[in-house]
């Protein structure tokens, strides 16, 4: 902090009562406070206006790709990727910041970065046991997959509201890679909120059960891994599939390419599902309400990667919404109305299409796994 800024962070403490009570000044900016995480990126951008133009991809990567504290960024070869790190330590060395625990899955990236700066041993020796913990998804370097791993594990007594949300809590997936478990947790969340119990008061039988056979079937996500890098050179596609039940909704996005040598590789990118209000909407209305999620799902995509709309292919297999599509909003009333303008306005230039319910992936992320 500047020395002019630091009495905005002065705290009273003794370290016991048999002390005095004494005026500290922070003089760095501190973990936990309200604006810290403001502070920490606004330090970063700020770097990047002042230096950057010695380094424009790292400047352009300090804006882009930290999350907090955290740099994550990919590059399509290993040369870039060895130029970018080195680009993007030197830029942040101008004003004394120094990157650690790095981690590539390509050992030559790694090359010449100090011992105490890697994440993990494995980082060189790629240890096929060793994993690396990126925004809470476990990372396996050697293989360049993701995998999870959640634990939830029930303390002894009753199972009690506050038991069961929290262990729903622990339940970390940012990208929806395993929304169709995580939809279950949500549905289950719903059901109990329904029943108006104290955060102590023992949950229905019922309940109970769901919840038990939900956190034993969880450590099989130990075998379920999904590799990071989705694309390869060649012709690019998005496909967004949206669904609905009448529990839940939601939207699956998938990336197919054709490489260069006509090799056809599809691959989950994200995901994403909401639980069904509890104001009772017909299945028409829910599955418009899952069009309207693939719609800003793809937007979101289309706009980290910069991907062309015309590349975006959406599906759902209700006729009712795609025929609600094609009309002007202003035909329907105003629930269908609202969302059909919303849909259009985000998919202008992209194409609906009819998928059998059967054949539509995002059924699960609507109805959960098992379902």
């Amino acid at each position: 902090m500047h020395p002019d800024e630091c009495f905005f962070q002065c705290i009273l403490f003794r370290f016991g009562k048999a002390h005095p009570i004494t005026k500290y000044v922070l003089t760095t900016v501190t973990y936990g406070l309200a604006p810290s995480s403001f502070l920490a990126t606004c330090t970063l951008h700020q770097l990047a206006e002042d230096e950057g133009d010695s380094f424009p991809r790292a400047a352009e990567a300090l804006k882009q790709d930290f999350y907090m504290d955290d740099f994550i960024r990919g590059e399509n070869s290993v040369e870039s990727a060895i130029k970018l790190r080195r680009e993007i330590t030197e830029l942040l060395k101008r004003e004394g910041f120094r990157l650690r625990k790095w981690s590539s899955n390509s050992q030559a990236v790694l090359e010449g970065v100090p011992e105490d700066d890697l994440a993990t041993q494995s980082c060189r020796s790629f240890d096929p046991e060793e994993t690396i913990k990126t925004l809470g998804i476990s990372w396996e370097p050697s293989t360049d997959q993701f995998r999870f791993s959640i634990n939830v594990s029930m303390k002894e007594g009753p199972i009690t509201k506050r038991k069961i949300l929290s262990g729903i809590a622990r339940l970390y997936d940012p990208l929806g890679l395993i929304a169709p478990i995580v939809v279950r947790a949500k549905i289950l969340m719903q059901q109990l909120w329904m029943l108006s119990l104290e955060w102590y008061e023992e949950v229905p039988t019922e309940i109970q059960a769901k919840w038990m056979t939900f956190i034993n079937e969880l450590p099989y996500l130990v075998s379920f891994r999904i590799d990071r890098y989705a694309f390869e050179e060649g012709d690019v596609q998005l496909h967004c599939f949206a669904d609905a039940s009448d529990v839940a909704y939601g939207a699956c996005l998938y990336v197919r390419t054709i490489g260069i040598n006509g090799e056809v590789k599809v691959e989950l990118l994200t995901s994403k599902s909401r639980v069904a209000s509890l104001k009772k909407r017909s299945t028409a209305r829910l599955e418009l309400c899952a069009a309207q999620i693939a719609a800003h799902l793809a937007t979101k995509v289309r706009n980290a990667l910069e991907i062309e709309p015309g590349s975006i292919r959406f599906w759902s297999d209700s006729t009712v919404v795609l025929h609600w599509l094609c009309s002007p909003p202003q035909t329907w009333k105003t629930f269908v109305s609202n969302r059909v303008a919303d849909i259009q306005i985000l998919t202008h230039g992209s194409r609906w299409r009819h998928v059998s319910r059967m054949e539509n992936p995002a059924d699960l992320v609507s109805r959960g796994y098992g379902s």
